[in-house]
């Protein structure tokens, strides 16, 4: 009956020593991935990085002041704004009163542009 005891206590320890094996490596294995997956995303992070770096470069580029009014200049014909074109607030609040003047200087230059 001891030896009987001491067959099955053996088995048993040794099942759980294989259980506790089978346990390790499968951790070993999971942790081994992750790691690989985080060198992975390192990786792609750094060079999503390197991009957003070019780009910055690129829009500054891009984006430079002299460079727009060179184009707007070339592509829109935009003309300096002329000083008759520009309104006071005195200018603004001619109409209230219901003037229907075409003499008031809003007219004239709503006229000088195409609206009126």
């Amino acid at each position: 009956m001891i030896r009987m005891r001491g067959v099955i206590s053996f088995f048993v320890i040794g099942v759980a020593a294989i259980g506790a094996g089978i346990g390790a490596y499968a951790i070993e294995s999971m942790i081994h991935e992750r790691e690989q997956r985080i060198s992975q995303l390192t990786a792609e992070i750094t060079e999503e990085q390197e991009r957003i770096t070019v780009l910055e470069a690129d829009w500054s580029y891009l984006t430079r002041p002299s460079r727009i009014q060179s184009l707007s200049q070339e592509m829109l014909s935009f003309s300096p704004i002329e000083a008759q074109r520009i309104l006071t607030l005195d200018m603004l609040d001619g109409n209230k009163d219901g003037d229907t003047d075409r003499n008031n200087d809003l007219y004239r230059i709503k006229v000088i542009e195409g609206d009126g």
